[in-house]
């Protein structure tokens, strides 16, 4: 008698246990079903709305086209045709440096148009290096970034080694661990000596060279003299990609 009260009582909480749940389901259903609906709206809306993950990332991707476009654009149409000028300009000053065994280098750098926080390379490394004009380099990292903001001439003289090299561009320059991966190591001094038009800052021209305490005190000055000489020619660059920006 005791077994089949207990197999009564057992097969009434299976079926009681379903029916409650039914119940609070329902209960549930009707107090909220606002905030269900809305819930289910949203998600049909994610799953068939008028915008799907396919066409957001096309449309991500012409947007990037076009600022590839536009950039380039800007690379080809203003700034290389002011190439022979700076070139010839630049090389003179390069001149200064009469130990071919230093290997130094220059390049000029002014604010990019397109935003606030860049700057541009807008010519080759002279007399010999990779040509990376039009490559971006940010306000708030390195020589060249320090020598804009401050508006003071920058020198300074790297570790030997890989990793001391990195390390010192990440503590003291600014840059992320990411962003050394690209730098040539083999670059032991840096001379930055930003140009200006009055009060006005044009931009940087950036010497670098192989050979470590390269810009003593002496060179620097005679440099800094030749770079003002600059000015003139600059100018015009800089005030056509600030017309542009504007």
């Amino acid at each position: 008698m005791q077994i089949a009260e207990l197999v009564k009582d057992y097969l009434a909480i299976l079926v009681s246990w379903p029916v409650a749940i039914i119940i609070v389901v329902v209960v549930l259903g009707k107090v909220f079903r606002t905030e269900i609906a809305s819930l289910l709206g949203r998600v049909a809306r994610i799953r068939v709305g008028p915008v799907d993950i396919a066409t957001v990332a096309q449309e991500v991707k012409a947007s990037q086209a076009l600022s590839s476009k536009v950039e380039a654009d800007v690379v080809y149409s203003i700034i290389r045709p002011f190439l022979p000028q700076l070139v010839t300009r630049l090389v003179g000053t390069h001149r200064t440096f009469g130990d071919p065994t230093q290997d130094v280098r220059v390049t000029l750098y002014l604010p990019w148009p397109l935003d606030t926080e860049h700057l541009v390379q807008v010519t080759p490394y002279i007399p010999r290096g990779p040509d990376k004009t039009g490559r971006l380099l940010s306000k708030r990292v390195g020589a060249v970034g320090r020598a804009f903001i401050t508006g003071a001439t920058v020198r300074e003289t790297m570790p030997p080694g890989r990793n001391d090299f990195k390390k010192k561009h990440v503590e003291q320059w600014g840059f992320e661990v990411g962003e050394t991966e690209q730098l040539q190591s083999d670059r032991r001094s840096y001379l930055a000596i930003p140009l200006r038009s009055g009060d006005e800052r044009l931009g940087v021209v950036f010497f670098d060279s192989n050979h470590p305490n390269a810009f003593g005190d002496e060179i620097a000055k005679q440099v800094e003299q030749q770079v003002a000489e600059l000015a003139s020619v600059v100018a015009v660059l800089h005030y056509q990609l600030e017309a542009l920006r504007s």
